[in-house]
């Protein structure tokens, strides 16, 4: 809480240790022109994916799954839906490995209820995240990071993003390799690092008009706070401005994702949400994916 305050009204702030004489961590706003488009790597180990297929594909039906999670007190991670077909719909979430029977007990209790559906489940898998500011000023951060993946051959399970993080499920065998190729990718070991190979860097008037939107956001949420400790959602935003593209069915192999995302990058389009979910063998009995994201109109 002391950090999401000092964040909003732009307070500097130093982070010590009680057990050393170390000169901390500084958590600050940096310029434009100095801050680095990816700032770190992060990994969650011990990740399980489940899986919820063939769910009627109409509202409320989300609702009632996550109630069912909510109500066992299970910490839900990344979360991944797949765009309906067909009147059909697919989710996908990961949980502490720790917790999946208990989650797969939800799973099913909600699937009773609906009255359709089936359930799947995914061990061994880890997630890496990279964490940054470069989506919102960079075309190609998502591609450039999919490329370092694909150079060392690790797939990719799911796919989910935010604002300042793109996140991937992996097999855990590979996630080690997997945080040094990306780590590797965007220079993390350097003391100042160029930008992705791929893609362009919007120009400095579309950089400042996204940051001044995030200040009058920022701003209009501090007003309105009565008490920091009341807050669980802090704001909502709805953006009509979106257009969302899926490709269907390709190859589930390393670099798809990266071929994809580079080709949207060197066009110079900004990519807001990317979701990729597990894929799905075909009549083939071949491994496919889907892949969805969005861009500005």
């Amino acid at each position: 809480r002391s950090i999401e305050f000092a964040k909003k009204y732009r307070v500097p702030v130093r982070v010590l240790s009680a057990h050393g004489q170390g000169e901390g961590t500084l958590i600050a706003d940096v310029a434009d022109e100095t801050a680095r488009l990816v700032t770190g790597v992060a990994v969650v180990r011990e990740e399980a994916r489940v899986g919820l297929v063939g769910l009627p594909d109409r509202p409320g039906v989300m609702s009632e799954i996550f109630l069912r999670l909510a109500e066992r007190s299970l910490p839900v991670d990344m979360i991944v839906q797949d765009v309906g077909q067909g009147g059909l719909a697919e989710v996908s979430f990961t949980v502490p490995e720790r917790n999946l029977a208990d989650a797969l007990e939800a799973g099913g209790a909600a699937l009773k209820d609906l009255g359709q559906g089936s359930l799947e489940q995914g061990t061994g898998v880890s997630k890496v995240s990279s964490v940054g500011r470069g989506m919102r000023s960079h075309t190609g951060v998502a591609a450039h990071m999919f490329r370092s993946l694909a150079e060392v051959g690790v797939n990719l399970h799911m796919i989910s993003t935010s604002e300042i993080k793109i996140s991937v499920l992996v097999d855990r065998a590979r996630c080690e390799e997997a945080v040094a190729a990306v780590h590797a990718g965007f220079r993390l070991d350097e003391e100042q690092a160029e930008g992705p190979g791929v893609g362009f860097e919007l120009p400095a008037e579309d950089r400042q008009a996204v940051l001044s939107e995030r200040e009058e956001l920022e701003q209009d949420v501090v007003d309105r706070l009565a008490s920091m400790e009341d807050i669980v959602v802090s704001d909502v935003q709805s953006n009509d401005e979106q257009a969302r593209i899926t490709v269907r069915d390709i190859p589930d192999s390393p670099g798809i994702a990266g071929a994809v995302f580079s080709a949207v990058a060197e066009g110079g389009i900004l990519v807001d949400m990317i979701v990729q979910n597990e894929s799905r063998a075909d009549v083939e009995s071949e491994r496919r994916a889907s892949l969805s994201f969005t861009v500005p109109r």
